[in-house]
């Protein structure tokens, strides 16, 4: 396979992308996409990841919370109607 004249698959993706990079493209799309023009690092990608996570369960928490209160109004609702 050594003697083989068939791109490997950095050399493919590198082609690429240099030629998406020639493509020319506004800025509001780069700075919307920004993920498409720069490297990527765990210096950002870890405290993105944490804070995504924190909004998950802060929505999962306000989500039971309300569950809790409307169940408890109902069970008020009922005990206050006259039978």
């Amino acid at each position: 396979m050594s003697g083989s004249t068939e791109p490997t698959r950095d050399r493919r993706l590198a082609d690429w992308l240099r030629r998406s990079s020639a493509v020319p493209t506004q800025t509001l799309f780069r700075v919307m996409n920004f993920e498409l023009y720069s490297k990527g690092s765990a210096a950002i990608a870890i405290p993105g990841t944490v804070l995504f996570l924190g909004c998950l369960v802060y929505m999962a928490m306000e989500h039971s919370d309300a569950a809790v209160r409307e169940c408890e109004d109902a069970q008020k609702t009922a005990l206050r109607a006259p039978t």
